[in-house]
């Protein structure tokens, strides 16, 4: 499924990619999207990444067209996906997005650490025994110095941004299986 929804994923992206696309790229594009998205749900990232591009390359006209192909395929998927009775997808609950309130700074604090030193990657990790904030918050603050100095940097070169944006997007369904399922 990894694969197949990368190799949709990108062609959807080199379809997309320049403008002004033809009516011919813009039906391949959507119907590659539909087919990453059958494959992995996570490809619905896909119009993110290309509003991370064009930024990137300080486009703004003559796009919309495209935002709008990938807009109708996420909705053809979501109706097939609804018409299927294949159930929701795991979005944690109240109780356990508490918990993840709650656990926030360690949270944050261990995927940190995991980027800035990556000696503790276990394969799964309770949410109930994190490592006490002291211990993570030098990582924690490495990191959003870090994060600072490309915020920073980004307003000047937007391709920075861009990175940072994608990076958020690669992240984020990791922090949402984290709080659903309870492990890191």
């Amino acid at each position: 499924n990894d694969s197949m929804a990368t190799v949709f994923v990108l062609a959807t992206l080199l379809l997309l990619f320049d403008a002004p696309v033809s009516k011919k790229r813009l039906v391949a594009g959507g119907f590659t999207l539909l087919l990453a998205l059958l494959s992995k749900e996570s490809a619905v990232l896909t119009l993110g990444v290309l509003w991370g591009l064009d930024r990137a390359r300080g486009q703004k006209e003559g796009r919309r067209s495209r935002y709008i192909v990938l807009l109708l395929a996420t909705g053809v998927y979501l109706s097939l996906r609804l018409s299927s009775s294949v159930g929701d997808s795991s979005w944690p609950t109240g109780e356990q997005w508490d918990q993840a309130l709650t656990n926030g700074p360690q949270i944050l604090g261990t995927y940190s650490e995991l980027l800035l030193w990556p000696s503790t990657l276990t394969p799964a990790r309770s949410i109930n025994f994190l490592d006490d904030t002291s211990r993570l918050l030098p990582y924690l603050l490495v990191a959003s110095i870090g994060l600072l100095f490309l915020l920073r940097a980004s307003r000047q070169k937007p391709a920075i941004g861009a990175c940072l944006f994608w990076a958020a997007l690669c992240i984020a369904p990791t922090v949402l299986v984290t709080v659903g399922k309870g492990n890191l």
